[in-house]
């Protein structure tokens, strides 16, 4: 079911036929601080994000690389990836990038940073299917209440991000000319991962324990919490749509949470992933093990991609 690729830090294990992508571990062959936060495919593009790259003790290496989608699952050396990383504009001004979003009907990447002395910028690019990405924009979110961006997803052509200390989610349009800040909402437990499904958005809350569905009503937000105590979610991070059916553009109808399930206490919490399907209106979890080694821990980021 699934197989493992050593990148940076991180231990990726390639699950469902080499479709889903998750990071279950770290690698002891790379410094642990490169940590590879997030990854999205962009076009036929694997981008992939490491928060501190500053700290690779492999050589220089840059906080956003991008590389071959097809040989990102095929390719089990790092090296024999990096001669082929394509470079983006604007990469050295990157400091401590934390989230990625790609929206495939406007082939739009943004790119989430907390920047040097918390100048935290959303840097959006556009060209990916001609595979000439170029820097459209950038969105300062520091100038726009000190947000940090913790979790980014597009729904219907707007940009949902999360902001972890402050608790906050917020919603951008207008973004490739002069973004404007639409709605937001307050008062969320460390929302950390971010995914649109079916027109809605969806929210871990890491020290809430749940999962909450979002739509935008006016000015307002919407929420509802989809996950119960049953679920057993423990300080949920990863969230994205899984892909089968379709059911919408995209062809999207599961939620899949990374539970990273930590216990400082235990030292032994089992990391897995809570698979979300809604039924007759109603939202039922499944647990998946990640292939047998459900001991390890430190299982963050998740990602569906099609190759």
């Amino acid at each position: 079911m699934g197989s493992e690729r050593v990148y940076g830090s991180q231990v990726f294990s390639c699950l469902r036929g080499g479709s889903c992508a998750v990071v279950d571990r770290q690698s002891p062959q790379f410094s642990p601080e490169l940590d590879t936060q997030c990854f999205v495919q962009a076009g036929r593009w694997m981008v992939v994000l490491h928060h501190q790259s500053h700290k690779a003790l492999h050589g220089p290496r840059t906080s956003v690389e991008l590389f071959p989608a097809s040989e990102f699952f095929s390719v089990h050396d790092e090296a024999a990836l990096l001669p082929n990383r394509l470079p983006l504009a604007a990469e050295e001004q990157m400091a401590f990038a934390v989230s990625l979003a790609y929206d495939p009907l406007t082939d739009c990447l943004a790119v989430g940073c907390n920047g040097r002395e918390y100048q935290s910028r959303i840097y959006l690019y556009t060209g990916f299917a001609a595979n000439t990405p170029q820097l459209r924009s950038t969105i300062d979110l520091h100038a726009l209440g000190k947000l940090r961006p913790s979790g980014m997803a597009f729904v219907a052509g707007q940009l949902w991000v999360a902001s972890y200390d402050s608790g906050r989610v917020s919603v951008f349009d207008n973004l490739l000319r002069q973004a404007r800040l639409v709605s937001q909402a307050t008062d969320f437990l460390a929302p950390i991962g971010l995914c649109g499904l079916q027109g809605r958005a969806y929210v871990s809350s890491h020290v809430g324990h749940a999962l909450f569905a979002l739509e935008q009503q006016g000015p307002s937000i919407r929420r509802e919490q989809i996950s119960t105590p049953a679920d057993g979610l423990a300080f949920p991070w990863g969230l994205d749509a899984a892909g089968s059916d379709a059911t919408d553009a995209a062809g999207h109808n599961t939620l899949l949470v990374a539970n990273l399930n930590l216990d400082e206490a235990a030292q032994s919490a089992e990391s897995w992933i809570a698979c979300f399907e809604k039924h007759e209106g109603r939202w039922q979890s499944t647990r998946i093990d990640l292939d047998g080694r459900a001991s390890l821990r430190g299982m963050s980021m998740l990602s569906y991609a099609i190759n």
